[in-house]
């Protein structure tokens, strides 16, 4: 992995030049593309807010001009000129005009302010011509500047009515646009300013004034009044102080004059230029913070590449090779050395669960340390040893003969619990070890190895615990018997649905009236295709995927009808004991065993559950409290296979059950007459303290006359065995022992 990190680590930095430069280009041609948007939004608003501009200026010129045509035609129709003057004098004080007045066929002029003058030029010629009429001019005005006037002849008389408006009055725009100037500039064609209000910017010439004022581009002032002389409109931008500016240009409806507006691009677009900026210096700091990250990913990269390897490989809790690094390795110390060299081995440490339900996870973790070091002390330089899960360990050892190999790995085992050697109270930890034996004669893959070595150790599991290891070797059967498995898991199903699972009884008979009292219900499979299957055979596979509690169920539904049916038919019931296996523990059975009963109308008291010794003995204070529910149901409970493990006195006390059934190993010494007295002393004692206790004794596996004799005299209540009878057919046993009831 390693020597790919240079040529990796190259790339990644020319990628990331390469990321930044189009980054950097990116940025650029937006800040670009954008400003040009900006500009040419710019122009077009201006162009658009000057059209505005044009059409209110033509509705005020003519406004006013329609307004003086109307007050022409009043005047017209009074006798005398001072009745004239009298009303448009009392229209000043009304409109606000500057001013208004008369003029006469020779052109002189009496304005409502007193003053007296003479037209003169465009206006004359429009007064003598009758032709209504709009001029700048400034001979009509007191301090002579460029007043607005509107002139109309009478229709019907010489002379007519004019008006003076200051330039300023009717071309003011009410809501100025953002950055526009409040004073639009009015023009002729040639760019002589005819008016501008507030602060003089064009003065007396516009191209004059752009050009040595404001340095506009000639070229483009050129194009400007060509095309005003066409009567064309347009844009053209220029500096002042400084700043961006840019104005348009109409024609107004009036005698051809233009109408010019002003923008401050600057002022107008400054915010949207500081929010490109901001934008564009965002995707700066953006990119920093990437490449910052990036560059410290990168060497928390490089820092922490040891570290990913050693979390891929290494195991967390012994800190030797996982299951991934130690196939890795076992298959190139395979492929390196000629086939039949090496053996798989696969171990576990004996109920390990109780280690950690006992002493806690920590204390568990531990021991698998403890375990990986005591195995990596005994391995040699070519051989590995790796942990799969929990506490199951695999390991590659060098082949040897069997009994060597048997040799060695008890010798791994004494040096693991070899810290017992110094405590007062000792605790062992067997292990289990299967092992499978690479032989050239039937190549088989590193996982098909690994597979048989774990067949190997299942079966080392049900081998008698004598020694602190149980080894055993890898046998074809050991495929079979997982092919057996299978069968049995693929047809349990339809087993159960179709009632190839049987209910055959065992009585239990009592020694004081030697009357059949009970009956243990025991499960027995015919199969239509491959006939009886064993319960030695089924029950563990069925134990092992959780099947077993559909099975119980199915058991104790049986016995329900079973009794049901006895009670129908008048007979005498006796108690049936159905198995409590191990799964139901999880699966809070009790419920569906009380709707079972109630549906079948059973009375409680004859059924009872039997729970073996081992099973109660793992944890004593949750069976004391099951007990209790059972008890609460109606149901009886009791202890089967007592003395067949380490039986505890505390666990008797403990948990309050109804029935003690003694395992057949109790009696076995009964045959042997070296052992008989002695073995009769330990059943006497058991037996006299159940009697105590109140509770009630069976004696399992009584299988002849000696064993039965061995009893009499002893306070056991009933006897359960082949001397008595096998486990019969329900209809055989009801047909045997059941009798009606009297009368």
């Amino acid at each position: 992995m390693k020597r790919f990190l240079p040529f990796h680590f190259n790339w990644t930095w020319a990628f990331l030049a390469l990321f930044t430069l189009l980054c950097l280009v990116l940025s650029s041609f937006t800040a670009v593309r954008l400003r040009a948007l900006l500009r040419s939004d710019a122009e077009a608003s201006l162009v658009s807010a000057a059209a505005n501009n044009v059409h209110r200026v033509d509705l005020q010129l003519q406004q006013g001009l329609s307004d003086l045509q109307l007050t022409a035609s009043v005047c017209a129709a009074m006798p005398d000129d001072q009745d004239r003057l009298d009303h448009l004098t009392t229209l000043v004080e009304q409109s606000g005009v500057d001013a208004l007045g008369l003029f006469t066929g020779e052109g002189e002029v009496f304005l409502t302010d007193g003053n007296r003058s003479m037209l003169t030029g465009a206006l004359l010629r429009a007064s003598q011509e009758g032709v209504p009429t709009i001029r700048f001019s400034n001979t009509l005005s007191p301090d002579g500047e460029n007043d607005l006037i509107y002139l109309v002849p009478f229709s019907s008389q010489p002379g007519g009515v004019l008006c003076r408006v200051r330039a300023s009055l009717p071309l003011q725009i009410p809501e100025p646009f953002p950055g526009f100037q409040n004073a639009p500039v009015v023009v002729d064609p040639d760019g002589t300013v005819l008016a501008q209000e507030g602060e003089v910017l064009f003065s007396p010439d516009l191209f004059t004034a752009l050009k040595l004022q404001y340095g506009a581009d000639p070229l483009e002032l050129e194009e400007m009044a060509d095309t005003m002389a066409s009567g064309g409109k347009g844009a053209l931008r220029f500096r002042m102080d400084g700043r961006s500016m840019a104005l348009a240009y109409a024609p107004l409806s009036v005698d051809n004059w233009y109408l010019v507006t002003v923008m401050d691009v600057e002022s107008n677009q400054a915010p949207l230029y500081k929010a490109l900026w901001i934008t564009i210096l965002g995707d700066i700091i953006l990119l920093a913070a990437f490449l910052f990250l990036f560059l410290h990913a990168r060497r928390s990269q490089q820092q922490s590449m040891v570290l990913l390897e050693k979390a891929a490989y290494v195991d967390p809790v012994t800190g030797g090779h996982n299951q991934t690094r130690f196939l890795i390795l076992a298959q190139e110390a395979l492929d390196a050395q000629p086939p039949g060299t090496y053996a798989l081995v696969s171990c576990d440490i004996q109920a390990f669960s109780l280690v950690n339900r006992s002493f806690g996870k920590a204390a568990g973790n531990q021991v698998l340390y403890h375990l990986n070091t005591c195995l990596r002390q005994k391995l040699r330089s070519d051989e590995l040893v790796g942990r799969v899960a929990q506490d199951q360990f695999i390991l590659l050892l060098r082949q040897d003969q069997e009994a060597a190999m048997r040799t060695r790995l008890s010798g791994m085992a004494s040096v693991f619990n070899a810290y017992n050697d110094t405590l007062a109270n000792p605790y062992y930890l067997p292990l289990t070890m299967g092992v499978c034996r690479c032989d050239p004669q039937d190549p088989a893959t590193l996982s098909e190895l690994c597979d048989r070595a774990n067949l190997a150790r299942k079966r080392a599991k049900g081998l008698p615990e004598t020694q602190l290891c149980s080894c055993a070797f890898y046998l074809p059967s050991d495929q079979q018997r997982l092919l057996m498995d299978q069968s049995i898991y693929n047809r349990m199903n339809t087993a159960l649905e179709q009632g190839d699972f049987k209910v055959y009884l065992q009585p239990k008979v009592s020694l004081s009236t030697w009357q059949v009292v009970g009956a243990e219900a025991l499960v027995r499979w015919f199969d239509p295709e491959q006939g009886f299957v064993e319960p030695d055979v089924f029950i563990p596979v069925l134990e092992r995927n959780g099947f077993i509690t559909r099975l119980d169920a199915y058991m104790f539904e049986q016995s329900c009808i079973l009794l049901r049916r006895w009670l129908d038919l008048g007979l005498e019931p006796v108690p049936i004991s159905v198995n409590f296996s191990r799964a139901n523990l999880g699966h809070n059975a009790l419920p569906q065993y009380r709707l079972l009963q109630q549906r079948w109308k059973v009375p409680p008291e004859l059924l009872e559950f039997e729970f073996t010794e081992t099973l109660v003995g793992e944890n004593p204070a949750y069976f004391a409290e099951l007990v209790a529910q059972i008890h609460c149901a109606g149901f009886r409970c009791s202890m089967d296979d007592f003395g067949s493990s380490y039986s505890s006195l505390h666990m008797l006390q403990q948990v309050p059950v109804d029935v003690l059934k003694l395992d057949k190993s109790l009696f076995d010494g009964l045959r042997d007459d070296a052992r008989r007295e002695r073995t009769r002393t330990v059943v006497q004692s058991v037996l006299e303290m159940a009697h105590r206790l109140g509770i009630t004794t069976v004696a399992e596996g009584i299988s002849d006359q000696v064993q039965l004799s061995a009893l009499e005299g002893l306070p056991c209540d009933m006897v359960q065995g082949y001397y008595f009878s096998r486990p019969l057919p329900a209809d055989d046993f009801q047909q045997s022992f059941l009798r009606k009831k009297e009368e």
